[in-house]
């Protein structure tokens, strides 16, 4: 039997979320060391689609870009972390581990910033514009997926779903802790951490 796996976002702080918190801090101390007021934000926005997409052009057009702005812009995030953050592997890019190490708070800062922007209307499925993230094993990309994708044809089309392919649930446990994925949809998976909802 599958079993969806997805964040707990209410009640209070449990031990996942305090090292998430934790985690978030620490960088976030490290990035107010280099002074912000010298720091184009826009660069996060880069990191953040770059980390998604794993690829220059897609990253690029993905936030609107030509892909000689997104090039430079990486050459930039390099620059300000004294990292190469993105490695060529075949025909896209692999992070390297301080980008890894990077992506959970820098994805959450940027959710805060969009949030504090957004007006409050809550969540309407029918204008929602996101990229939701899921890791599926084979039989829920075949089983769940179809039907997922069209349900959220009909509810919600500004959704973006991106599937995963779940090979190692407990790299996928770490991944869905960090906010690097939204769900994760398999088989026999290893005990969650309390900060995980699960059915």
């Amino acid at each position: 039997m599958s079993q969806i796996f997805r964040p707990r976002r209410h009640a209070r702080y449990t031990l996942g979320l305090a090292r998430s918190l934790l985690k978030s801090i620490i960088i976030m101390s490290i990035i107010a060391v280099m002074n912000l007021a010298t720091v184009d934000l826009n660069l996060l926005v880069a990191f953040e689609a770059l980390m998604e997409e794993r690829h220059v052009t897609r990253a690029a057009e993905r936030i609107g870009l030509a892909q000689p702005s997104m090039s430079s812009a990486l050459r930039r995030l390099r620059a300000l972390f004294a990292d190469e953050l993105f490695l060529r592997a075949g025909a896209g890019m692999q992070p390297t581990e301080r980008a890894l190490a990077l992506a959970g708070p820098i994805g959450e800062a940027l959710r805060q910033i969009r949030g504090a922007l957004a007006p409050d209307r809550g969540f309407d499925p029918a204008t929602a514009r996101r990229r939701i993230t899921i890791a599926a094993t084979d039989y829920g990309d075949l089983v769940l997926v179809p039907e997922l994708t069209r349900l959220l044809r009909m509810e919600a089309p500004g959704i973006d779903l991106a599937v995963r392919p779940l090979t190692d649930p407990t790299v996928a446990l770490a991944k869905l802790e960090r906010g690097e994925l939204d769900a994760v949809i398999g088989g026999h998976l290893p005990e969650t951490p309390r900060c995980i909802r699960h059915r």
